[in-house]
């Protein structure tokens, strides 16, 4: 039985977390300069060397003066093992708008000194609440300070103050910031302006799959510059209007497709010649085709007369070559049909307009779906 209810190890939360993650990543990595490295997860969520470093957090909630997104983030870059010398930045990204009674709406207009009064006042009160909680007691029995109370102390306790001074001085709080959906709005715009409608989704998953790529991760979740601007350049060509790429579509065949094809014309005519040994590769090659022409090159915007050029010649080539092989047939008819098909579907692709390196397989799906159209008199079958 289905039901809506979430699981208690429910992970979904979590996982967008990471997506935005990554999502911020890959904005970062546009702006990345010649020499510049970018890490996921290995200083922090992301960091550009040298320059950033970046907390990006993704809330609902308001950022309040005790909200744990703060003070766990500026806990952090206090550590022992964070050396904040690295960067000139440190950015508390979040998608959270800053509390209308929060003491944070004044942080990013204030020099250090002012920020470190910030801490102090929010503090000050943190300690008057608990206070007011321990003498609500009637029992006397100690009240355990909440988990926001201790960061507090932590990031406050004075034998931590010159570092604290130093690093609330790089701090700046990037709130409002746009929420997954928006931000891949906002990549497109700005990165995007070359890349077709139809494929702009594709374009970010792609890079952003990339970045979540396997070797990347094994190779400590580093990006370079020049790397990025690689991979950049070779999904912009796939995906941009005049693209020279062809577009791939992989194609599984299941038993049904089998079962289904199965019954077409192109199939028969392979079983004229007793070749079974190349249908399921032919029932590839013309579903290939077939998804190309029909969905794929609306999206790059491919002139459809292009397409009707291209089908034609083939169609003019095979029949001249047909006549030819059936003059010179001799012996026997079958193992030279099947020679025959073995020739024209080996033999390097004629090139298709505004792509370059068009696919075997797509010039064998055509050729296919000429064999499949009832009113063309397409044969491989010499006699």
């Amino acid at each position: 039985m289905v039901t809506d209810k979430k699981l208690s190890n429910d992970a979904t939360s979590s996982i967008g977390g990471t997506i935005y993650q990554i999502c911020v990543a890959l904005e970062r990595a546009f702006m990345l300069e010649e020499g510049q490295k970018l890490w996921i997860e290995k200083f922090g969520d992301v960091t550009v060397s040298g320059h950033e470093q970046i907390e990006a957090k993704q809330y609902s909630d308001p950022l309040t003066d005790s909200h744990p997104n703060f003070w766990n983030t500026l806990k952090n870059w206090l550590l022992p093992g964070f050396n904040h010398a690295e960067y000139s930045h440190l950015t508390l990204l979040t998608t959270q708008s800053i509390g209308v009674n929060s003491k944070f709406i004044e942080w990013n207009d204030v020099n250090s000194t002012g920020r470190l009064k910030i801490l102090l006042d929010i503090l000050e009160e943190s300690e008057a609440r608990h206070k007011k909680i321990q003498e609500s007691k009637s029992d006397e029995k100690t009240v355990t300070p909440s988990q926001s109370l201790l960061d507090q102390r932590f990031v406050l306790d004075l034998q931590k103050r010159e570092k604290l001074v130093e690093v609330i001085s790089k701090i700046s709080i990037a709130s409002d910031s746009p929420r997954l959906d928006e931000l891949r709005k906002k990549i497109f715009d700005r990165h995007g302006k070359t890349i077709l409608q139809a494929k702009r989704d594709a374009f970010l998953d792609d890079l952003m799959g990339y970045l979540l790529n396997p070797c990347t991760v094994q190779s400590g979740w580093e990006v370079s510059f020049s790397e990025f601007s690689e991979k950049l350049t070779t999904v912009s060509n796939h995906y941009r209007r005049g693209t020279v790429v062809f577009p791939v579509k992989l194609i599984t065949l299941t038993p049904e497709n089998l079962v289904h094809q199965e019954k077409k014309r192109f199939v028969r005519k392979l079983h004229e010649i007793k070749y079974s040994d190349v249908i399921s590769d032919a029932i590839r090659h013309y579903m290939f085709a077939s998804i190309t022409v029909i969905d794929e090159f609306k999206n790059y915007e491919v002139n459809p007369m292009s397409y009707q050029t291209y089908q034609s010649n083939l169609k003019q080539s095979q029949q001249t070559r047909h006549r030819l092989a059936k003059r010179q047939l001799s012996g026997d008819s079958i193992v030279a049909s099947q020679n025959f098909y073995d020739v024209l579907t080996g033999e390097p692709p004629q090139p298709f307009p505004s792509f370059e390196q068009t696919p075997m397989e797509f010039r064998n799906g055509v050729l296919h779906m000429l064999a499949d159209d009832e009113a063309d008199d397409f044969h491989w079958r010499l006699w």
